[in-house]
């Protein structure tokens, strides 16, 4: 028994939408046909995911042929929601998604719709009461998609570091000012030297 095919790959990364049509000539009779050891009367197998395959024919006699076959899947869509966020509960943080496909992204969708200035943007602001995960999820040309998420942590009261002093001479140790300050939006500062 001579055994052919001809296969459909995956749509999408990590579909299951594959399929194979095995052809075999050479027998007698009717032909069952088996992909894992499992026999059917039909020749069209569907629900392939990617990889390797072995497509069996067997004959009413009992003879039997195959040929290998791989059904192969497009690469993943990437999608980056960007790094975890920390605000002040109402203050509004930007969210700025990224996604790249072979096909061309044509929709992003952020969920869930809470205290989003966009949902259907790549970018969007959000001011949210409580620490909220937030996914992107981003569509390409063929309707594949991929998630991401990003978590807004919410701090209930500004917080502040101020350092009381500071030694600019070169030696590695304290030698910047920095301070540290979540939810404020202006600063004023006064120095002294001794």
């Amino acid at each position: 028994v001579v055994v052919t095919n001809n296969t459909n790959n995956v749509k999408c990364f990590n579909g299951n939408e594959g399929t194979v049509v095995i052809n075999a000539t050479g027998g007698s009779g009717f032909y069952q046909y088996s992909l894992n050891g499992v026999y059917q009367p039909d020749s069209l197998l569907t629900g392939l995911t990617a990889g390797e395959y072995t497509a069996i024919a067997q004959d009413s006699r009992g003879c039997f042929g195959s040929a290998n076959f791989t059904i192969q899947q497009p690469t993943a869509i990437f999608v980056d929601a960007g790094p975890d966020q920390v605000s002040i509960r109402g203050q509004q943080v930007a969210l700025n998604g990224t996604a790249t496909s072979p096909n061309g992204i044509i929709g992003y969708l952020w969920t869930p719709d809470v205290n989003l200035s966009c949902t259907a943007c790549q970018n969007t602001n959000a001011s949210p009461e409580a620490t909220t995960t937030y996914y992107l999820t981003a569509i390409d040309a063929d309707s594949c998609s991929n998630t991401d998420s990003v978590t807004v942590i919410v701090k209930n009261v500004v917080q502040v570091f101020t350092p009381n002093s500071f030694t600019p001479n070169g030696d590695g140790l304290n030698d910047l000012f920095e301070v540290d300050i979540l939810g404020a939006k202006n600063l004023d500062v006064t120095l002294f030297n001794r």
